[in-house]
């Protein structure tokens, strides 16, 4: 993860505003961090099923913080319920996400 951090902060640099988007198996469970509060008076959320977290989730956390990009896993229209990537013989879990840039999603 470590080497996926200095891999993605060089990208980055190198070209500036582009809008970019990472996928895939990134290995870092990160909980309930990136949950989305949809309505504060009534308490709702909006994130990943998973609310698990390892060791990996700290250097995943820091790049998507370092670099103010959201994670889409539960935040995007079509997986409201931030559903499972991994189902198999050892449980389930969400170690595949999607991260965009939140400019590439209108925001700034």
């Amino acid at each position: 993860m470590e080497e996926t951090k200095i891999n993605i902060e060089k990208e980055t640099k190198e070209k500036g505003d582009l809008k970019i988007f990472i996928g895939g198996d990134l290995n870092g469970r990160l909980g309930d961090k990136g949950t989305e509060i949809i309505d504060k008076e009534k308490g709702e959320k909006r994130g990943p099923k998973d609310k698990a977290n390892n060791k990996e989730e700290n250097i995943l956390w820091q790049i998507i913080e370092e670099i103010a990009w959201e994670i889409l896993n539960g935040n995007k229209e079509g997986d409201e319920e931030g559903e499972w990537t991994y189902v198999g013989a050892r449980g389930e879990s969400i170690i595949d996400y999607g991260i965009i840039s939140t400019k590439r999603r209108g925001k700034k």
